[in-house]
């Protein structure tokens, strides 16, 4: 499930491995150094999360961020 996440599901996995750590927005935002209001924003995607702010909520959750970069491949233009 965590392996080549789009950016646009990367929310969402925080909000699972928080939810299999059964840990709250309070305690998770204690543990990265962040009030439960902000922790609560990054995790609904209103407070866009920095690679930083990624890999310390990653790291309170017992995980290491890996970032790759793939070569787009052109799409074809429909005529």
């Amino acid at each position: 499930m965590l392996n080549d996440l789009p950016t646009e599901r990367v929310t969402p996995a925080l909000r699972f491995l928080a939810a299999e750590a059964k840990l709250s927005q309070q305690s998770l935002g204690e543990r990265v150094g962040l009030s439960q209001s902000a922790m609560a924003r990054r995790l609904s995607g209103d407070t866009p999360t920095t690679l930083d702010d990624l890999a310390r909520i990653a790291g309170a959750l017992g995980y290491d961020v890996r970032v790759t970069f793939v070569e787009r491949v052109p799409q074809a233009v429909a005529s």
